[in-house]
């Protein structure tokens, strides 16, 4: 316990004294795997209950389309990452336990040809010598997602190409459950407003507040989509 003490009390310090240095390698970092530009203002952490859980907050975050950097993805004034400290100390691997978006906004753009505007990764993977040490450092990385919260969201989506529009505003999404890249069940609550729905240039439901309660299950390796326990209602009629 002594030794967990003292390598954090270590590595808080070591924050402090040069946490501009690893902002600016960590956003130099994350540039590099991305095929987009991320930007923060700033970085700070602290240690938080329950122990051992280390607070990773950005502040001022703004991601831009990956060929159109005057387009913002994504912009919050606040992502808050809970990481487990042990894994992160003893075992030099990333543990995310929970997820927290704040006040912002995603935006999620398709144009008319069919073109996602989201997509962040690099088309083609880069050659073995620029991810020779890349892939040193990212072969201890696991991430263990048990939340996603979001407060305070606008979520934006266009469609040109199916002619569809929807802006959400998210007061509160609590998304939780086991996460991987095929495979995934949750449950998730949310209380949110429709300020605009568009099909086909027409309008629906323009600001409805709702709330909704579910459990989903995904297994994309079978192309199943499941949905229990669904309950949506109208806050506002």
């Amino acid at each position: 316990l002594m030794v967990v003490f003292s390598l954090t009390a270590i590595s808080v310090d070591a924050f402090y004294a040069y946490g501009d240095k690893i902002q600016d390698a960590l956003v130099d970092q994350l540039n590099g795997q991305l095929d987009a530009r991320l930007d923060i203002e700033r970085l700070s952490w602290s240690v938080i209950d329950p122990f051992p859980q280390l607070s990773l907050r950005l502040e001022g975050v703004r991601l831009s389309e990956a060929h159109r950097p005057d387009q913002d993805l994504l912009r919050l004034k606040q992502l808050a990452l809970a990481m487990d400290l042990q894994a992160l100390l003893f075992d030099q691997k990333v543990v995310v336990h929970q997820l927290r978006l704040q006040q912002g906004m995603i935006r999620l753009y398709t144009d008319a040809q069919g073109r996602v505007h989201y997509d962040i990764l690099p088309d083609q993977p880069p050659s073995d010598a620029q991810t020779k040490e890349p892939q040193v450092s990212s072969s201890t990385v696991a991430i263990n997602l048990e939340q996603i919260i979001l407060e305070d969201v606008s979520v934006r989506f266009r469609n040109d190409l199916k002619r569809q529009q929807v802006h959400l505003l998210v007061d509160r999404l609590d998304l939780s459950g086991a996460f991987s890249e095929q495979r995934f069940e949750a449950a998730a609550d949310m209380r949110a407003r429709i300020e605009q729905l568009r099909m086909e240039e027409q309008s629906y439901g323009t600001d409805v507040a709702f709330s909704l309660s579910t459990s989903v299950s995904v297994d994309q390796n079978v192309g199943r989509y499941q949905l229990e326990a669904t309950e949506l209602r109208a806050l506002e009629s």
